[in-house]
């Protein structure tokens, strides 16, 4: 067993590990809507971190979280629920976003 597998092998775990720990984190909280999205994007974003040089866990697990937590559909949908609108997909609350603004008075 060489070097770079036993690296291949820790990246894994810490990426793995930080995984399980966002999504419990986020199902505790009711956060997780469409499995299938979240468990891509807790992997997507855990992995570039953690290429990219962190491999502290806790760390990873709450950058990615916040990510989650601030992804532009997700505000978008929060913008749509505060005008009494509930929108499910990213594409619906833009359409309705563009036709707000082309209804706006020009000042």
């Amino acid at each position: 067993m060489g070097y770079s597998s036993i690296m291949d092998d820790s990246f894994a775990i810490i990426v793995e590990n930080a995984v399980q720990i966002a999504w419990d984190v986020l199902e505790r909280s009711g956060e997780i809507h469409d499995p299938n999205q979240t468990s891509w994007f807790l992997l997507k974003h855990i992995e570039h971190l953690a290429r990219n040089g962190e491999r502290r866990r806790l760390m990873l697990v709450n950058l990615t979280i916040d990510a989650y937590r601030a992804r532009p559909e997700k505000l978008l949908a929060k913008v749509d629920l505060a005008r009494g609108i509930v929108v499910s997909h990213f594409k619906d609350v833009r359409q309705n976003l563009t036709g707000v603004a082309s209804n706006a008075p020009n000042c």
